[in-house]
């Protein structure tokens, strides 16, 4: 039970978007919401980027379930023949 949960895996952290232009959207973001820019940009990017690409990930597969579901009912339709 003591390795239960202790074993860890590493990452490489690669952002899906240009971090450059990512840090300067979240620093226009924060001005225009009167926020204080964040002192860790570095690690705020990697987060935001990973966050954005997790959501577009849930995204595609959501609109592939539906285009397979679609086109399984398009099949079983009789009126479309």
């Amino acid at each position: 039970t003591d390795f239960l949960g202790s074993q860890t895996r590493s990452i490489r952290d690669e952002t899906f978007f240009d971090p450059t232009c990512l840090a300067k959207m979240i620093a226009v973001h924060c001005r225009r919401h009167g926020l204080v820019e964040p002192s860790s940009s570095g690690e705020v990017v990697q987060l935001m980027s990973h966050s954005v690409t997790e959501r577009l990930k849930n995204l595609v597969e959501r609109l592939a379930v539906t285009a397979e579901h679609r086109s399984q009912v398009l099949k079983f339709d009789e009126s479309q023949e």
